[in-house]
C-alpha cells in the first residue's frame, strides 16, 4: 500500500490537472485544497492526427507557457484528462502465454488491427 497515492484532490498539497483536447489545453493548479491558478491555451489545428502527436514541440511549448503563467514549480501530482477521440484503446483476451508463444500471439493480434486513421 502506498500512503502517498491519493485520488482525492482535496487532500494533496499540490495537484495539477491538465485537460487536453484537439483544439486547446486547459490547466488547473490546486494548492492546499484551493485553486492556485488556471489557464487556457489554444493549440495549432494540426498538432495531432488520429491520436498521434505530430508536433510534440508545439505541445511542449504550449504546456510550458501554461505552467509558467500559473507559476507552477513542478512539485505535486499531475492528472491528465483526455477525451476519447484523443485515445486509442484495444482490449484483447488471450490465454496465459509466455516467451515466444506470447510474442507470436501479440504479432498475430497486431496484424488484425485496423489500418492507421488518416483524419
Amino acid at each position: 500500500m502506498n500512503p502517498r497515492k491519493s485520488t482525492d484532490w482535496s487532500t494533496s498539497k499540490s495537484r495539477l490537472g491538465i485537460w487536453l483536447t484537439s483544439h486547446h489545453l486547459r490547466l488547473l493548479w490546486r494548492q492546499e485544497g484551493r485553486v492556485a491558478g488556471t489557464t487556457w491555451k489554444p493549440l495549432n489545428p494540426n498538432w495531432m492526427r488520429g491520436g498521434e502527436v505530430l508536433d510534440p514541440r508545439h505541445l511542449g511549448q504550449v504546456l510550458g507557457e501554461a505552467l509558467r503563467e500559473v507559476g507552477y514549480r513542478g512539485r505535486g501530482e499531475v492528472t491528465w484528462f483526455l477525451p476519447p477521440e484523443l485515445m486509442s484503446l484495444r482490449v484483447s483476451e488471450a490465454p496465459a502465454l509466455e516467451g515466444e508463444y506470447l510474442q507470436k500471439a501479440l504479432l498475430m493480434e497486431a496484424e488484425r488491427l485496423p489500418p492507421e486513421r488518416s483524419e
